[in-house]
């Protein structure tokens, strides 16, 4: 009788769901946005996949709805779901902006990161004189962690 309790112990365990690993926080998403100079705004998420057809922003052709010169860049760091404590981090984030021949456009490291465990901590890098930089790969490097994403900004007549 007992090796038969042992058994379906020992099965019982073996069909039971592992307890789910505590990730820690999470990298999120890069979203770019326009600074429209007309009021002041910003534009919907032009980072890639999203289809953003970027052609003389400064003069507000393509699909800016106004005259556009400079980006704001951002990434969330959140906890997973299901935390109950936020966590302070000392690993550095860095968001860079960099042309097709390597030239960083921008770069912005954050030495220390409190993440609070409802709400994303978002992060941002203002990008200057954007509007005719061509290609721009967008990357954000926190720890092991890392997310990039491109727009594409060109002018011409």
């Amino acid at each position: 009788m007992r090796p038969a309790i042992l058994t379906g112990l020992a099965l019982a365990t073996l069909g039971a769901p592992a307890p789910a690993a505590d990730t820690g926080p999470v990298l999120g998403p890069i979203r770019a946005q326009l600074y429209y100079k007309t009021t002041g705004t910003l534009s919907a998420n032009i980072a890639s996949p999203a289809k953003f057809v970027g052609w003389n922003t400064g003069a507000g052709e393509g699909d800016t709805k106004e005259p556009a010169e400079d980006m704001i860049v951002s990434v969330a760091v959140r906890m997973p779901a299901g935390r109950d404590m936020g966590e302070n981090s000392e690993v550095p984030l860095t968001l860079t902006a960099t042309n097709t021949a390597g030239k960083v456009l921008a770069k912005r490291t954050f030495p220390y990161l409190s993440i609070p465990y409802r709400d994303p901590v978002v992060s941002p890098l203002w990008v200057p004189n954007i509007q005719c930089a061509g290609k721009v790969t967008l990357t954000a490097i926190w720890g092991r962690q890392r997310q990039t994403a491109t727009v594409k900004l060109d002018c011409g007549e």
